[in-house]
């Protein structure tokens, strides 16, 4: 096993929030092993039966590049296709006995996945001034945000059958 931190949360708060025992304890194990920050992630995709991630983009891109990831958080890309999401020890057994099977995820799943996100993406502005102001300007925050969970629904509708 190898471990890359997440450098961006070092530079922004998460070195405040691990203890040096935990890297110890993570370096006491057999298997190990710490890889160097300028490690491309590419790279080790590409040498990986799978990644893990508690909610980094390591996960997209690792399905990106047909592997598998194991997510142990909650983020953006956890319901596609591929992604094993663990909640307990037995998910970390199933998704472990499913790649040792040769399991890979679907590039056609991944497109489909990546093709919903787009379609309920695209044309939403991006800049946060903008979110404050029409945020400002509705008057039903609740039926908003319902609004736009059903459209999202909808498209995840067109693309999976479940």
């Amino acid at each position: 096993v190898n471990v890359k931190d997440n450098t961006f949360l070092d530079t922004q708060k998460g070195c405040e929030q691990r203890s040096i025992e935990l890297y110890k304890d993570i370096a006491d194990k057999k298997k190990v092993f710490f890889v160097k920050d300028s490690t491309s992630s590419f790279d080790l995709i590409e040498k990986c039966e799978a990644s893990a991630t508690v909610g980094g983009t390591v996960g997209w891109e690792s399905l990106a590049k047909g592997k598998h990831c194991l997510v142990f958080g909650t983020i953006w890309y956890d319901a596609c296709k591929g992604i094993f999401k663990i909640k307990c020890n037995e998910d970390v057994r199933e998704a472990f006995n499913k790649i040792k099977s040769g399991s890979q995820p679907s590039a056609e799943e991944f497109y489909k996945y990546a093709c919903s996100i787009y379609e309920n993406t695209f044309h939403i502005p991006v800049t946060v001034t903008h979110y404050l102001e029409k945020i400002k300007s509705v008057k039903n925050i609740d039926q908003c945000m319902w609004n736009i969970a059903r459209c999202v629904n909808k498209t995840l509708g067109r693309y999976y059958d479940n």
